[in-house]
């Protein structure tokens, strides 16, 4: 019983998570990975040049991370969060942003600590 309890309060952090995310895409998958790092096992990952690492979080540090991330990253308009345009002006268009999956399977979390 206590088990269960237990993923009923991580399922509410990532629903957290969800809403601090500035994307819509890609969510069951962002939910998979989210679960495998707040596991005590924790998730395996290579760097470019092969070398493993083992990725854990805990489910405020995801939610905090991605708050900031989405500040820095995104702008609010009208109560929905856009990236931020790149070059002068804005003429590049706006920045190209990883979905939620790509961001917490590469650790990058960890760069907004």
């Amino acid at each position: 019983m206590q088990d269960n309890v237990v993923r009923l309060e991580t399922h509410g952090k990532f629903d957290e998570f969800w809403a601090a995310w500035y994307g819509t895409a890609g969510k069951r998958y962002a939910k998979e990975i989210f679960f495998k790092l707040i596991s005590p096992e924790g998730k395996w990952s290579k760097l470019p040049d092969g070398t493993k690492i083992h990725l854990r979080a805990s489910p405020q540090q995801l939610i905090d991370a991605a708050i900031r991330y989405r500040e820095e990253n995104c702008e609010e308009i009208a109560g929905k969060w856009y990236p931020l345009l790149e070059g002068r002006h804005g003429q590049d268009g706006p920045k190209k942003l990883p979905h939620a999956s790509t961001w917490l399977n590469q650790g990058r979390y960890e760069d907004y600590e």
